[in-house]
């Protein structure tokens, strides 16, 4: 069985990671292959282009895949918004439209598999979904949120992947050890909500945990988003990761988040599906 995975933002990879490996296990012929994907002006056209290498396993570069041709029996992406996403967009070549002739079965899963997303049946009702063949679920009450929605659809329900421990690098460790590690996230509903609020409630908390270790996460799309709708507020967000990586804390954008939620001591930041890592590890959570 020829199995294609289309990711487009690597930090977003953990959602397609477990059927990845299932997948491979299995014995199936399994390309990964990241698609380019666009940032919007404040006009909401196709502004700045974006194509993401830091993906933890071999890829393949789509400028050399016709996927028409190659007709792989099952596609699976996790960008469900097609055209209609104010912020980004991938190219329009992959919207989920384009992609279903050319497979036997086209798959969504969402890009989270754990947290408060459960509840958010928003991504169940975009375009990307309905053109899907299939839909993974990634709890029972994401499911029953997907049957509701779409009770003629395949739901196909996945256990969540266990946390499990991930070795820090040597010269990152030594700057960990003694300290407490602050895991900081910043997510984009708080930013849509009141980016003013947002961008101080982030200063803030840099500085009351000043004294720990910061290991800051930014949802992979909060850049682009204050491009798109707030570009007013874009230096003053760009003044403060200049200054927090004069610093010697970590500004992580790669696609591992459970290796620093597992590191991290508490949470700190927007409600996220990431805040779940920290409560199934009895940590502390503290919203900004």
């Amino acid at each position: 069985m020829r199995v294609y995975f289309l990711p487009y933002i690597a930090s977003m990879w953990r959602s397609m990671e477990p059927l990845y490996k299932e997948h491979k296990k299995a014995g199936d012929d399994v390309t990964v292959m990241p698609i380019p994907y666009y940032s919007r002006d404040v006009n909401g056209d196709l502004a700045n282009y974006h194509y993401d290498y830091g993906f933890p396993v071999p890829a393949k570069d789509y400028k050399t895949v016709n996927l028409m041709q190659v007709h792989p029996d099952i596609i699976y992406f996790h960008n469900p918004y097609d055209e209609n996403n104010r912020v980004t967009s991938v190219d329009p070549s992959y919207y989920s439209y384009k992609l279903k002739p050319c497979t036997d079965k086209l798959i969504y899963t969402p890009y989270y598999t754990r947290g408060v997303d459960d509840n958010d049946i928003t991504a169940g009702t975009v375009g990307g979904v309905y053109n899907a063949d299939a839909i993974v679920a990634w709890s029972e009450k994401q499911a029953e949120n997907f049957r509701n929605i779409h009770p003629d659809k395949e739901i196909i329900v996945k256990k969540r992947p266990k946390l499990r421990k991930r070795a820090v690098k040597k010269d990152l460790e030594g700057l960990i050890k003694g300290r407490r590690v602050v895991f900081l996230n910043n997510s984009l509903g708080s930013l849509i909500n009141n980016p003013k609020i947002e961008l101080q409630a982030l200063e803030q908390a840099m500085q009351m945990y000043k004294h720990d270790f910061i290991w800051w996460r930014p949802h992979p799309l909060f850049t682009e988003t204050i491009q798109a709708l707030f570009p007013q507020y874009l230096p003053v967000y760009s003044d403060i990761i200049a200054k927090f990586m004069r610093g010697d804390g970590m500004y992580d954008t790669s696609w591992d988040v459970e290796s620093a939620a597992v590191r991290a001591d508490i949470y700190v930041g927007d409600p996220s599906s990431v805040e779940v890592l920290f409560y199934e590890q009895g940590k502390k959570v503290i919203r900004l």
